[in-house]
């Protein structure tokens, strides 16, 4: 005899849970919603019997309607089954399942069978929907796992409850490593990770792998190829066309437009495709500890539009280095010497791979390619400058040096080699300590980019505001702090910007400038700076804000989704400008290598584009997610947790781009963003609306007219009604441009049109105090910078062509007068 209790419907697997007790025990009876039949809407949640199972199940018919007593005992799953069971009264079935614990006696036998070889199924009874069912709970709990950095254990107690909630008998893998096999029989590929063990005794010379069983840092070498044939199959069409795309542009535009592609692409055979890749090293500290780093080695494809290029699912990992040590870079190159200079061929096209540049922060550099370092006298690989040391610090003067060649650094590296032969302290000679088996693939110097990320927006700009809000003494240099009632300003200012949809990372106020990410340098150097910083600080630090003006102007240019070469000459003027008053203005101190390397920026672009399409901002991103791969600190565990989980990564990747997961689980475990893609409603214009009268009288032969949301011009977004999303730039007809502020969007003859109210405008140069020869009055610098006095006045509503839009707005208010400043650049770090 055995009381009902209750029915219950378990939501997420779309199953019900009937239980019930008898003899004191509860007891649960598992049954797929097919298989029930219910109508759950219909039903009663809280059906109460007392007559036995046999009447419970006539009530449970009588209250439902469609299930029936053999249904029921079809159930899926029997759950804790006493021993005293044959006083249960179950009707003779074929497909009875038992589970569960025994509560009474652990030696209790049972007589009803269960045939698991039949329960080839997971909740449904078609095999079909079957795997798609599986695949999609795989795939979600490693996707699951990759997202929130679950160590094992973890995903392993997750798989195991899921088990016990499903129905006895399913095909979940019982273990951790039963998913990535069933993930890796899915997608058939896979990276094959190596983990070779390195010491210096062993591997100096030939061999791969510590023989003497101690030691100091493991390798972890990956299949470069199968990443790279993975991106080109995706992006297939992308990668052929982009860099014809590149050169059809005038100026610089990306790393095709510049001299050293143009002299890799002599090397091409003319039967395959130029397929050209950035590469990026630096060290992190995962396990925290200063005795042991880690060293991603990471790689963008230049054929990729920015967009696509500087994302983490499409950068490629050579390999990774993790131990107590700095990395052997010989021992390292030999590994994967033969990735680069390759003809590879991916479902017929032949394509050409080779390294055009490297990209990294001055520390990694030196290791990287055996340079000398940032305290060096003779640091810099572009010129031949020599540094002077003066109060425990290496001042690097202006002024215009002779520059480095190639051909002389290959004679000085193999000077050095014959000079330090046999000597434990390596002497370097002009600026190299010797040959290395990575300037196989890199010719240094043209193949060595400048880093916009950490040199440009986090080098000069950090140092100054620093002595800007601390106050700085130096010599008989005196730099008065900020004072509180400016700070308070500034910070006013700051919290009063409605930031466009862009920008995501936003400063709370100046005095945390130590933990700000190079993005908020960004954001500072361009925006910040000719606003806030000009019209609070130009009466108590004049000298200070015209040279921070003039690296603000000068980086704007170099890093310009396009620079002419006028822009460059007007950059590499401000920059000479810049470096001559540094040293007077901000101190000796200031006369840094990261300050001296960017007077550099503008041959940087002649030699590899723009500063945007190859800063390390990609390589960066990187390594903060595969840090997340690491859950164990121990030195042995964490080589094997690097290979299997960044493999997993990647074959998770590929099962996503086969298309054949149920979109809806990928959406809800896939990685959150607030990217909006859509351009929103789009509605006909009524005769009432404001503006149509003016659109009718520009196009008298058309009658209706189609209201669009917002639209997306050169991957920036422009919405009506939004201020922060609605200041444009845009061509004037004569030669100029307007700014103002856009009112509406509308479709006509297959295009797209603004209607715009044109502001009265100012250049911002009129709120400069310095000389009127100064290079911040060039026509290039701060072009599309300008201001308006507030209450702003309309100049005119104009109705314009989308393709006259120069670019959006970036607007602030300060101390009565509004700012608007073209947001010309591409954000690298989106």
């Amino acid at each position: 005899m055995c009381s009902y209790q209750h029915l219950t419907r378990f939501l997420t697997l779309d199953v019900y849970i009937f239980t019930f007790s008898t003899r004191g025990a509860c007891r649960f009876v598992v049954m797929s919603r097919k298989r029930a039949k219910i109508d759950w809407d219909s039903a009663d949640k809280s059906l109460y019997w007392e007559d036995g199972f046999t009447d419970a199940t006539k009530k449970l018919k009588s209250a439902s309607s469609q299930i029936t007593e053999p249904e029921l005992c079809k159930a899926d799953v029997y759950h804790d089954i006493p021993d005293n069971h044959d006083s249960f009264d179950v009707p003779e079935c074929d497909n009875i399942f038992i589970g569960g614990d025994k509560t009474s006696d652990d030696n209790a036998e049972f007589d009803i069978d269960a045939d698991a070889d039949n329960a080839e199924w997971l909740l449904e009874d078609d095999p079909t929907v079957q795997t798609k069912q599986l695949d999609d709970c795989v795939y979600a709990l490693l996707k699951l796992a990759k997202k929130h950095s679950w160590t094992d254990q973890c995903l392993y107690e997750t798989l195991s409850l899921l088990r016990t909630l499903l129905p006895y008998g399913n095909q979940l893998p019982k273990s951790v490593k039963g998913l990535r096999k069933y993930m890796f029989a899915k997608v058939k590929v896979g990276l094959h990770p190596t983990i070779l063990k390195y010491c210096p005794k062993c591997c100096r010379n030939t061999s791969d792998f510590c023989q003497c069983g101690k030691p100091t840092a493991h390798f972890v070498r990956y299949d470069s190829n199968a990443q790279l044939i993975r991106i080109i199959r995706k992006y297939r069409e992308e990668i052929i066309s982009y860099p014809e795309q590149v050169k059809e542009k005038p100026g610089y535009s990306d790393v095709q437009s510049g001299k050293t592609y143009a002299d890799k692409l002599k090397r091409v055979p003319s039967d395959c495709f130029p397929l050209s890749l950035g590469e990026f090293v630096d060290g992190a500290s995962y396990v925290n500890s200063t005795s042991n780093t880690t060293w991603p080695i990471c790689v963008s494809v230049h054929n990729l539009a920015p967009a696509h290029r500087h994302s983490c699912s499409n950068v490629i990992l050579l390999g990774l280095w993790h131990g107590t040590e700095k990395p052997d870079w010989n021992y390292i190159a030999r590994i994967f010497d033969d990735f680069y200079d390759q003809i590879l061929t991916v479902d017929g096209l032949k394509f050409y791979v080779f390294c055009s540049l490297l990209t990294c922060d001055l520390p990694a550099r030196a290791s990287f390619l055996n340079c000398m370092g940032v305290n060096a006298c003779n640091a810099c690989i572009y010129c031949k400058i020599f540094g002077k040391r003066e109060n425990s610090r290496m001042v690097y003067a202006s002024g215009v040096y002779e520059p480095r060649t190639k051909d002389e650094f290959t004679f000085n590296a193999t000077l050095a080699d014959a000079k330090n032969a046999g000597k434990k302290k390596n002497v370097a000679i002009g600026s190299v300590r010797g040959t290395s088996a990575i300037h196989r693939h890199l010719t240094i110097p043209d193949d060595i980019a400048s880093d916009g990320m950490h040199t440009g927006y986090c080098g000069p700009p950090k140092d100054d505001l620093k002595k800007l809000i601390n106050g700085h003494k130096e010599g008989e240099l005196r730099i008065r702090s900020i004072s509180d009632g400016n700070l308070r300003e500034m910070n006013q200012m700051l919290h009063g910007i409605q930031y466009p949809y862009e920008i995501s990372r936003r400063p709370q106020c100046f005095q945390d400038f130590t933990h700000f990410k190079a993005s908020v340098w960004s954001l500072y150097l361009r925006f910040l700076v000719p606003t806030i910083v000009l019209t609070t600080l130009t009466e108590t630090h004049p000298q200070q804000v015209h040279c921070i003006l003039l690296y603000s102007a000068a980086t704007e240019l170099v890093t310009k989704d396009v620079v002419t070469e006028a822009e460059l000459k007007t950059a590499q003027k401000l920059l000479d400008e810049w470096s001559a008053m540094r040293g007077t203005t901000f101190g000796q101190s200031g006369l840094t290598l990261k300050a001296h390397e960017s007077t550099h920026f503008p041959s940087q672009v002649r030699q590899h584009g723009p500063l945007s399409k190859h800063s390390a901002f990609f390589g960066e991103h990187a390594i903060g997610i595969y840090g997340k791969f690491l859950t164990c600190k121990s030195f042995n565990i964490a080589g094997k947790q690097f290979a299997e989980r960044f493999d997993a990564a990647y074959q998770l990747r590929i099962w996503e781009d086969d298309g054949t997961l149920n979109p809806d689980i990928t959406k809800i475990v896939g990685n959150r963003s607030n990217r909006v893609h859509s351009t929103g409603s789009c509605v006909l214009i009524q005769s009432d609306n404001m503006f149509y009268a003016m659109i009718s009288a520009a196009f008298p032969t058309v009658n209706q007219f189609m209201m669009q949301e917002r639209i997306f011009i050169n991957s920036q977004r422009f919405d009506v009604g939004c201020p922060a999303n609605s200041f444009v730039f845009y061509e004037d007809g004569k030669g100029g441009f307007r700014v103002g502020m856009l009112k509406l969007i509308f479709k006509c003859l297959e295009q797209t049109f603004f209607v715009i109210d044109a502001l009265k405008k100012s250049p911002i140069q009129k709120l400069f105090q310095c000389n009127a020869e100064s290079s911040l009055f060039d026509p290039y610098a701060f072009r599309y910078a300008v201001f308006c006095k507030t209450p702003v006045k309309v100049a005119a509503t104009d109705i314009v062509s989308a393709t006259s839009v120069i670019c959006k707005g970036f607007s602030v208010t300060c101390k009565n007068k509004l700012f608007v400043i073209g947001m010309s650049c591409f954000y690298e770090h989106h």
